[in-house]
């Protein structure tokens, strides 16, 4: 048989390590619960100051369980990357909506949310109207992601 024996100060330390530990536990979930972040004003760039928290515990929409989702990219068929050209004719420019293939694959995934957007979202232009001017994609290095703004035709 053995015998232990504990003092007051035994005791006193085995509180704290069950407190800091506890307490570690506790900032830690909090941390990767929220986010905080800070913005202040820089001189003559149109930069608001201000702050935003993100509470990472509160839902602001839910999906399905059978949920799928497809994204269509608006890459042109001159996007390449380290000398590979992998996007060729597959991107939402070139979209063929009457491909039987297309149509089928859409079929099979029902319910299928399709994504329109990709990288070069924000320089898209829709014609909506059939006298607006449509014009498509430019390579330019000195664009963001290297390309000008595209159109996609309504047509």
């Amino acid at each position: 048989m053995v015998l232990v024996s504990l003092d007051l100060q035994d005791i006193k330390m085995g509180y704290l390590v069950v407190y800091y530990v506890g307490l570690c536990i506790w900032l830690s979930l909090f941390s990767y619960s929220s986010i905080f972040v800070y913005s202040e004003i820089v001189k003559d760039t149109g930069t608001a100051q201000g702050f935003v928290f993100v509470d990472g515990l509160s839902a602001i929409g839910e999906i399905d369980d059978d949920f799928i989702c497809a994204t269509l990219d608006w890459w042109p068929p001159e996007k390449c990357d380290y000398g590979t050209c992998s996007w060729d004719h597959a991107s939402l420019l070139n979209l063929d909506l009457n491909n039987i293939i297309l149509l089928n694959a859409v079929k099979a995934f029902s319910p299928l949310k399709i994504r329109l957007g990709g990288t070069l979202q924000d320089n898209v232009i829709y014609q909506t109207q059939s006298n607006q001017r449509c014009h498509s994609f430019v390579k330019n290095s000195s664009e963001l992601f290297g390309f000008t703004q595209g159109c996609l035709p309504s047509s």
